[in-house]
């Protein structure tokens, strides 16, 4: 009888075992994160610097701030996520919609 009890509750471990493979983190979780546009420097928390598009390892969450020249710097937070990609969007620091074309120096001559 306790064979026949045995067998079930294996399964029951095993499926679990297998569920928590699914959901667990890599030992290397890397990311590869993109900024539009690209080439924005990006500086983690921990002092590491890299350029967009810039692949990391992950293995904590930790604040990334992302800057160019001509946008706004944007403070992040990366966590490592099966997408295995993340992608910023940087906003302009001063965006135009229209341009006074009086105050434009005559460039004709």
């Amino acid at each position: 009888m306790r064979f026949f009890v045995l067998i079930p509750t294996l399964a029951i471990f095993s499926s679990l075992a297998a569920l928590s493979a699914c959901s667990s983190v890599p030992e290397n979780p890397t990311m590869l994160i993109n900024t539009v546009p690209n080439g924005a420097q990006l500086t983690f928390d921990s002092g590491f610097i890299c350029t967009s598009p810039c692949k990391v390892i992950v293995r904590r969450p930790m604040r990334v701030t992302a800057a160019k020249a001509g946008y706004i710097a944007q403070d992040n937070l990366l966590e490592w996520s099966r997408a295995e990609q993340v992608t910023w969007t940087l906003r302009l620091a001063a965006p135009t919609i229209d341009v006074d074309e009086e105050s434009l120096p005559d460039l004709s001559q």
